[in-house]
């Protein structure tokens, strides 16, 4: 009985001693290392249950499938001889020691296929372009061949990737298509093939610097390459491009392009000139170059020429003499004479004038159109088609205006001033009326003599005498004149102090002759014209026609020989 009890109060302490029963659970993970045939397939425990596990692992395709590999808390199985682009599904599964089977949420993934096999041309210049792989950790052993001009194949250019996810290919001609195959392994090592292809940009053209043959003294041959167009079997754009050197604008020629040299003759240059020569180009990217800048000096230079001697005759007459060309620079000369300035460097834009005496080789010339008193620089010069050539420069004094004075004679307490020119003495101003104001007088007046003893009116003849001395027709009317508003241009250089009328067009100047007209028996005056204007510097004199004892017309006294 006793025992009894005690086995009664041993089964109410073990009952008193049975735990709660717990189930396992399993958590189906994400696949990894998937590819276009296999993956691994991942769970997690997460409870292990009161009666234990004795097997877990992967649900797949209808079977369970052990457990195979391991991580830090996670199992996995790794599945293989999948479609390629499949999508599948699988959970997590855990057998408990009571066979009670335990199992995840469901997930799913898809398989690769070969079209994930990709690369494209990226950074494609006029000769490099880079390959950029996509995928490659899913890769074995990739790369490319590639060609220009056709389908690429396994025969043509390879280049290894190595791993690299980006190759680069080079020493690629510009504007050019090139064709490329990629090829690759998967991860279960089968071949995976694919194409693209890309064009290459235009480079600048390359151009050589141009040279020169057959130079004259106008013209030129220029010869250059279009060593590289940049790309493209033409060129839209080609020409030569040229100036004087220290010019600023460019005359263009444009010309044909050809493979090899290209030849033009440059026309109608001006002799003896440095010139400036660029070759241009522009290809159909509208990418340009120029060439270096290269140099050529057409034939010919100035004249040279002899120093010529210069020599003040008078105070309104200067010699110049010795004008010669030394040396015509190899062309024909075209002008010659003497230039002068009142500061040296004398030159043709100063004053100056051209011979038409003589020759090149010895020419002269009598200048009147200096002012008295000065010192001026004096060149010769010669022009050719190369330009103006100068002498070296020499320099002369004109004399100081002398004035005299009549002896003991005067009009009004007026005591008049003489000048000699050439042979004649002359008063070195217009009579005064005996009103102490006019200096003009009639005909009838001029009948008796209104000059001083030892002085008269002069003839015609006198006058021209004058004319003559002083630079002739067309010289005198400056020589003679004061300058005014009316005649700019006059030096009055002989000191005869004339004064160019405003009372008349082109500054006419009229005097008394002691000459009747012709057979008529009337007074005769002489007339001067200068004209003034910048183009037209020239005179005229002669008889006045129409004169009469009534008219008025200035005095001029010259002195008896």
């Amino acid at each position: 009985m006793k025992r009894l009890i005690y086995i009664i109060l041993a089964i109410l302490f073990l009952a008193s001693c049975k735990k709660e029963k717990r189930d396992a659970q399993v958590e189906t993970l994400s696949a990894t290392d998937i590819i276009d045939t296999q993956a691994t397939l991942w769970g997690k425990i997460t409870e292990q249950g009161t009666a234990g596990i004795k097997e877990y692992g992967i649900e797949f395709n209808n079977k369970r499938l052990p457990h195979t590999v391991t991580r830090a808390d996670s199992f996995g199985v790794q599945v293989a001889d999948l479609k390629q682009g499949q999508q599948y599904r699988y959970r997590a599964y855990a057998v408990e020691n009571s066979n009670a089977v335990r199992v995840g949420a469901e997930k799913s993934f898809t398989t690769l296929t070969p079209a994930d096999f990709q690369f494209r041309a990226i950074n494609i210049t006029h000769q490099s372009a880079d390959i950029e792989f996509a995928n490659t950790d899913l890769l074995n052993n990739w790369g490319v061949y590639y060609k220009a001009g056709g389908a690429a194949t396994v025969n043509d250019t390879k280049v290894e990737a190595n791993g690299a996810g980006v190759i680069t290919l080079t020493g690629l001609e510009p504007a050019t298509y090139y064709y490329i195959l990629g090829y690759a392994t998967d991860k279960n090592g089968v071949p995976l093939l694919t194409t693209t292809d890309f064009r290459t940009a235009y480079a600048e053209p390359q151009l050589s610097v141009p040279t020169f043959d057959n130079i004259t003294i106008a013209g030129a041959a220029v010869t250059f390459e279009v060593i590289s167009t940049g790309g493209g079997a033409t060129m839209p754009q080609l020409n030569i491009r040229y100036r004087a050197a220290g010019t600023e604008n460019w005359a263009i020629q444009n010309l044909s392009y050809a493979a090899g040299d290209i030849t033009y003759t440059l026309t109608g240059l001006n002799p003896g000139t440095k010139y400036e020569v660029q070759a241009y180009a522009q290809n159909h990217g509208n990418k340009s170059s120029y060439s270096a800048t290269a140099e050529f000096t057409t034939l010919g230079t100035v004249p040279m020429m002899a120093t010529p001697a210069v020599a003040a005759e008078t105070s309104y007459r200067v010699k110049m003499t010795g004008g010669k060309v030394s040396d015509n620079g190899l062309l024909d000369i075209t002008e010659y004479g003497f230039c002068w300035s009142t500061e040296q460097g004398a030159a043709t834009a100063d004053s100056y004038m051209k011979v038409t005496a003589g020759s090149e080789n010895s020419f002269d010339y009598l200048s009147y159109d200096l002012l008295a008193g000065t010192t001026y620089y004096v060149r010769s010069y010669a022009k050719n088609p190369a330009g103006t050539g100068y002498s070296e420069e020499v320099t002369v004094t004109t004399p100081n205006i002398v004035y005299g004075e009549v002896d003991d004679w005067y009009i009004l307490g007026k005591k008049y001033p003489t000048v000699q020119i050439g042979n004649q003495t002359w008063m070195a101003e217009d009579l005064v009326n005996t009103d102490g104001v006019s200096t003009r007088f009639s005909g009838t007046q001029i009948q008796s003599s209104v000059c001083p003893t030892g002085w008269h009116i002069p003839t015609r003849a006198e006058w021209d005498e004058l004319i003559v001395e002083t630079g002739g027709t067309n010289i005198a009317p400056k020589t003679l004149r004061i300058q005014n508003e009316v005649c700019s241009y006059a030096t009055n250089s002989s000191g005869f102090n004339m004064i160019p009328t405003t009372t008349t067009s082109n500054g006419r100047n009229q005097y008394w002759t002691s000459d009747t007209y012709y057979n008529f028996g009337s007074p005769s005056g002489f007339y001067m014209t200068y004209f003034y204007n910048e183009s037209v510097t020239s005179g005229t004199s002669g008889t006045d026609l129409n004169r009469t004892y009534s008219d008025f017309l200035p005095v001029r006294c010259i002195k008896d020989n």
